[in-house]
């Protein structure tokens, strides 16, 4: 493994750097999204670690239609984000 990569890593949790992207698609010009997953555990895969999938389809076409109409960017639902300090315990 180089210093400063998980390519090549055969661990059990994958790391993937996205680019991010603002609610009208177009790309942030320096925040990269994270995406963690899970390799190789069979309860995950199968689905039984799962207790609820709700389908949020026309939850996201309805934000979809938000972004993309400049009158109603008001009305997206957005989290709200923090800076996360680890502890010095770490």
């Amino acid at each position: 493994r180089k210093k400063g990569s998980a390519r090549g890593f055969q661990g059990t949790v994958r790391l993937q750097w996205d680019p991010d992207h603002f609610p009208n698609r177009d790309r942030h010009p320096y925040r990269r999204a994270v995406q963690l997953g899970l390799r190789d555990i069979e309860t995950f895969r199968n689905g039984q670690d799962f207790l609820h999938v709700q389908d949020i389809t026309d939850f996201c076409n309805s934000q979809r239609n938000a972004a993309l109409s400049k009158k109603k960017v008001d009305g997206l639902l957005v989290a709200s984000e923090r800076v996360y300090v680890p502890s010095s315990t770490l």
